[in-house]
């Protein structure tokens, strides 16, 4: 699951958000009134929800009339419409908080009553559980309804998501700095609200939004995706330098991690000798669920006596089983191959292979059982688990607990908002 040029994606299933919109009447528009040349209308609205129907800015907001009465004219009798339930197309927009100008809030975009969808626009869409209301009636309905909207905009306040700093100084590669919303309704998982952000000012108009079923589907109703390059770049970086007990740079080139200089791997010492093997390619790559790590480098054994060796490794990473922290574990058996070139020391070949054997238990032991288990506190810690959902505060909830993380190209995250 691409991100499509976005680094993060934040999603909200709608359960939590229609039970905050049911919660929060003192927010919303309680009641309406119309009247327009001989027609009136007035009534008192249940809870709102947001039901699927629409997709991208466009979300479809259900709005039931639990008592209330409408008159075509001063002529017809009043109509009973207690039940219905107006559906009208509606947009929401990002606006800095009230209160709090470092706080981006997702609210209602109420400007214009429109007979389209579009941005500000409130489209009457449908009149549903109408009974005998004819076309024309249901029409009227929509319209009171969609006015009352618009005439009312700045009482309703509600707040679906705050797109919040994050305080934290080792997760300031995280933060947003342009962001978008969408509503998802895709094949195979259930809709949701996201809200798509880049780290870094730059056009996101022409960027898809895209997402796949899999951010949206597992444990718990929200969801975390954070891109394949800032994955690779912070937090699979420093997880292999770490457990490589390596000196040196990796930077994310085309979707792959690698090194731009040698690699200094810890000395190894043998009869009274010290031999100090270097990584000179490195390469880290997502596919699909794992990451696979190749690693290529040499070193002299003195004498004019060189090795050169190759490892390979699949990681896959998980959440911990405390669910604190971010946890790397091989798949399958990890890949060593060495190479010795020994002029005509042949006698030295018994401490050679000795030596030998020794970077190779490093190096296999580096890419696979060394950056096994939990991500320690001097790499990237709970950071990721503990802060990152945080970044969006859905419908008040300050964040969610994860549930589940794993790769998706991306790296996913789910959990329940609390």
């Amino acid at each position: 699951m691409h991100l499509n040029g976005w680094d993060t994606v934040i999603v909200s299933d709608l359960h939590p958000l229609n039970a905050a919109l049911k919660a929060s009447t003192e927010k919303l528009l309680s009641s309406f009134s119309a009247s327009q040349n001989d027609f009136r209308a007035s009534g008192k609205f249940g809870a709102w929800s947001l039901v699927v129907g629409a997709t991208g800015d466009n979300v479809m907001l259900e709005t039931p009339i639990t008592s209330g009465e409408m008159q075509m004219n001063d002529e017809s009798e009043p109509i009973d419409i207690s039940g219905t339930r107006p559906q009208s197309v509606v947009t929401l927009h990002l606006v800095p908080s009230s209160t709090n100008n470092a706080l981006k809030e997702l609210k209602f975009n109420f400007k214009d009553v429109s007979s389209d969808a579009g941005k500000g626009a409130v489209y009457p869409h449908d009149v549903l559980d109408s009974g005998c209301l004819t076309f024309i009636q249901k029409a009227a309905l929509g319209n009171a309804v969609a006015k009352a909207f618009v005439n009312n905009a700045d009482d309703i306040s509600f707040v679906f998501a705050s797109i919040n700093p994050l305080n934290n100084s080792k997760l300031a590669w995280l933060e947003p700095k342009t962001s978008r919303y969408s509503f998802l309704n895709p094949s195979g998982a259930p809709p949701a609200l996201a809200i798509f952000s880049t780290t870094s000012v730059r056009d996101v108009s022409k960027l898809s939004t895209l997402v796949g079923p899999k951010l949206l589907s597992g444990a718990g109703d929200a969801g975390l995706a954070i891109s394949e390059d800032l994955f690779l770049q912070y937090i699979l970086a420093p997880v292999l330098l770490h457990g490589l007990g390596a000196s040196g740079d990796l930077k994310v080139q085309n979707s792959a991690l690698v090194n731009t200089g040698s690699l200094s791997l810890p000395k190894v010492e043998k009869a009274g000798e010290s031999y100090h093997p270097k990584i000179e390619h490195l390469s880290a790559v997502v596919t699909d669920t794992q990451i696979t790590v190749t690693i290529s480098g040499s070193c002299d054994m003195h004498l004019g006596i060189h090795m050169d060796f190759k490892a390979s490794s699949d990681l896959k990473v998980s959440l911990s089983a405390d669910g604190k922290a971010l946890q790397f574990d091989s798949i399958g058996t990890p890949t060593f191959h060495k190479d010795v070139h020994i002029p005509w020391y042949d006698h030295l070949f018994d401490i050679v292979a000795a030596v030998s054997e020794i970077i190779l238990q490093v190096t296999v032991s580096a890419i696979s059982k060394g950056i096994s288990g939990s991500v320690s506190s001097k790499v990237v810690g709970d950071d990721i688990v503990k802060y990152a959902p945080s970044i969006v505060s859905w419908a008040g909830k300050d964040a969610f607990g994860m549930r589940d993380v794993f790769l998706a190209d991306s790296l996913c995250c789910r959990g329940i908002l609390q």
